[in-house]
């Protein structure tokens, strides 16, 4: 199945003034809205050497449907070093070494209007970069909880039953036997967003950029979903920018242009594949019974014409934007999401995303 995948457009340093200025007729109408940010209200509670214990007494947000949470109190919780570099604007994360702060954060809860502003942060774990996406909200920084659980190894599960966010560390098998002899297996852990699966056999290969993915879809129809075909899906490959010998493949369903909630992502380490993180559901895909050839008909410049008829970015250069499009389940409608990069009149680079349900 062939499909048309969203594509990035880039406008560097014109003012938005003269980009209101063009005329652009819209066919249909689509309303915008910002990210919905609001207080986190689930109980969050981590599994520590000393016992149970609970983040309630914390700010955590939820983010379009994401938990958010300060990276500091993850590493205050399991005791991780973390250090600030104010020379080279980096979070410093050790999970070898204990923190020697025996003062907690005794920070409580924000009940201040949220002021937030998407960004990017880089935080050096054990001596490995990576580059986060994040928020800062009134004067602090917070992380998607299952990026942070990527990083520092630990367990993100929803308790349905009883509404409680729980992290841990995950179990290690103190056995010294040769791995390699093992059968397959996989340890799954199940987070807000679907489930993470580690591969432990080390038996799933794929070279970067060869396409040669006749083992992978073998392995997600024993493993995963029996009537998984990977033609049905739009593939996308990419490297860390930070981290090369770390490579990136996204198998995402499509409808039309729209992206949906329903895909796998492989991180590939050295050519071997070490996680598969399974998002969706196949079968609310398949009980939506929608058209492809009906999907919304709006183009990009008509997108970001009404973004800047319907939020302020005056005086402010436009560095460059970003369209997202996407079908949301939850609210069983095709959304757009455009991210602005823009630096304001007093030097400050931001970035805002808008999202419009067409």
């Amino acid at each position: 199945m062939i499909m048309n995948r969203h594509f990035h457009q880039k406008l560097y340093k014109l003012a938005a003034g003269c980009m209101i200025a063009v005329q652009i007729c819209c066919p249909i109408s689509a309303f915008a809205k910002t990210s919905s940010i609001i207080t986190n209200k689930y109980p969050i509670v981590t599994k520590t050497e000393s016992g149970t214990e609970s983040l309630n007494n914390i700010s955590t947000y939820l983010i379009d449907d994401r938990t958010y949470i300060k990276l500091r109190d993850i590493a205050e919780a399991f005791d991780f070093k973390i250090q600030w570099d104010h020379i080279n604007k980096v979070v410093l994360l050790s999970l070898e070494e204990h923190n020697l702060n025996t003062t907690k954060n005794e920070v409580t809860k924000d009940t201040s209007p949220l002021q937030s502003t998407l960004t990017q942060q880089t935080v050096i774990v054990d001596g490995v970069e990576e580059v986060l996406s994040c928020y800062h909200i009134n004067g602090y920084t917070y992380f998607s909880i299952r990026d942070i659980a990527a990083l520092t190894n630990l367990e993100v599960i929803w308790d349905s039953e009883s509404h409680t966010i729980r992290i841990n560390k995950k179990s290690v098998n103190a056995s010294t036997a040769d791995e390699t002899s093992k059968p397959e297996t996989t340890d799954t852990s199940i987070n807000e967003n679907g489930k993470d699966i580690l591969c432990n056999d080390n038996n799933l290969i794929y070279v970067p950029e060869s396409k040669q993915y006749d083992s992978i879809e073998k392995y997600i129809k024993e493993n995963i979903d029996p009537k998984f075909t990977i033609s049905d899906f739009v593939i996308t490959e990419y490297t860390s920018a930070n981290t090369p010998s770390i490579h990136y493949l996204d198998i995402d369903y499509y409808l039309g242009d729209y992206k949906t909630n329903y895909g796998y992502q492989l991180t590939i380490v050295q050519e071997s594949v070490k996680t598969i993180k399974c998002t969706g559901d196949r079968e609310n895909i398949e009980n939506l019974n929608i058209d492809k050839n009906k999907t919304p008909d709006i183009s990009d410049a008509e997108l970001w014409k009404k973004t800047l008829e319907e939020n302020s970015y005056e005086n402010c250069e436009i560095i460059d934007y970003d369209i997202v499009r996407y079908y949301n389940e939850k609210t069983a409608a095709f959304q757009a999401d455009i991210v602005v990069n823009f630096v304001d009149p007093s030097g400050y680079h931001g970035s805002n995303r808008h999202t419009f349900v067409l």
